[in-house]
C-alpha cells in the first residue's frame, strides 16, 4: 500500500480537480461511448460545472495525492436521496476516480473511509452510490467494502454504447456511534 495524501477540493484547485478528472476518465472509461466520452466530459468536467460544485455546499470533492501529484478524486452528495427508498438521511458517493497507474494501491480504499466518516459526521444513516453493471471490478471493491446492491437504473446519456448503459445501486446501512 502506497503513501497517499487527502484534502478537501476548494475553488483554488479547479484547474487541478479538472485535469485529474479528465485524466482519470480517459484512463477508464473512454471504452463505453461511441465519442470516446467527449460529450460527457464536456458537460461534467467543465470548468463552469465544477466550480458551481465546489461553491455547492451539497457536493464535496477530495483530491488523492501521491506525492505531490493528484492521482485520483472523489465527490459526495451530502443531502441526496438513495431513489428507491427515498431514505432521506442518506449521503452518495457519486465518484471515485483514480488514475490507471494509481489503482489498487489502497487510495480507493482510503477514499471510501474518508466516505464513511463524512458521513457519520453528518450524522447519516446511509451512503450509496452506482457502479456500471459492467463493471465487476469495482462492485466487487464496494462489496468488500460493506456495500450491498439495492437496484438498478440505466445511464441515459447521448452517445453511450448501450451494453454500457446498466448499472446497480449499492448501498451501505452505516452503525451509529454510541458514545
Amino acid at each position: 500500500m502506497k503513501d497517499f495524501s487527502i484534502r478537501l477540493a476548494e475553488v483554488e484547485d479547479l484547474n487541478q480537480l479538472q485535469k485529474v478528472a479528465r485524466q482519470t476518465y480517459t484512463d477508464h472509461f473512454t471504452h463505453i461511448w461511441e465519442d470516446a466520452g467527449k460529450y460527457y466530459m464536456e458537460n461534467s468536467f467543465n470548468k463552469v460545472v465544477l466550480k458551481n460544485e465546489l461553491t455547492n455546499p451539497n457536493h464535496l470533492y477530495f483530491l488523492g495525492f501521491e506525492q505531490e501529484k493528484a492521482v485520483g478524486y472523489m465527490k459526495l452528495n451530502i443531502d441526496q436521496l438513495l431513489m428507491e427508498s427515498r431514505h432521506l438521511n442518506s449521503l452518495e458517493l457519486e465518484r471515485i476516480y483514480i488514475r490507471k497507474n494509481a489503482t489498487g494501491l489502497g487510495l480507493g480504499r482510503q477514499l471510501i473511509q474518508l466516505a464513511f466518516k463524512e458521513a457519520r459526521e453528518r450524522h447519516k444513516d446511509l451512503i450509496w452510490l452506482k457502479s456500471m453493471d459492467s463493471s465487476t471490478a469495482s462492485i466487487a471493491f464496494y462489496e468488500k467494502q460493506g456495500f450491498v446492491m439495492c437496484g438498478k437504473d440505466q445511464l441515459e446519456w447521448p452517445f453511450i454504447k448501450p451494453e454500457y448503459r446498466g448499472m446497480v445501486v449499492m448501498k451501505k446501512q452505516l452503525k451509529r456511534e454510541t458514545t
